[in-house]
């Protein structure tokens, strides 16, 4: 039986096709973080909504904790959504660049990383907001 041995040409896409793939999943497990964080801060809303009415029963003042409670779960569906469409995003970005190998050309697009960059920052600041208003 033969072996097969590619020759340099043929190494170097396998080579670049994997580091595409690499990336690309890099980016999905970031998108999946702002995900899980998003959850995080939405179920502690839902944490906050059972402590309002424990507090209710026992007579405690609850305005300020219902307010916390309705910014964590807007945060939280923010920071879900944003992740979806960061996914989507990485995908658009993984088959452009896949194309581009296979084509033998590149061409340089930092538009996800902007917008990856500015979701960190925005993420950020929502988080500083809310624990802010929380404290």
């Amino acid at each position: 039986m033969a072996e097969w041995k590619p020759d340099n040409n043929e190494f170097g896409h396998i080579l670049q096709h994997l580091s595409n793939e690499r990336t690309f999943l890099s980016w999905i497990r970031t998108s999946l973080s702002i995900m899980a964080f998003g959850f995080v801060i939405e179920k502690f809303g839902l944490f906050l909504l059972k402590s309002i009415d424990i507090m209710k029963i026992t007579g405690i003042k609850t305005g300020s904790i219902q307010e916390i409670k309705n910014y964590s779960t807007s945060i939280g569906k923010l920071l879900i959504a944003v992740g979806v469409v960061l996914s989507l995003f990485c995908f658009i970005r993984y088959k452009k660049i896949e194309k581009q190998i296979c084509a033998e050309r590149f061409i340089l697009s930092p538009v996800l990383d902007l917008i990856l960059s500015l979701c960190v920052m925005a993420i950020g600041i929502l988080f500083l907001l809310h624990v802010g208003h929380t404290f």
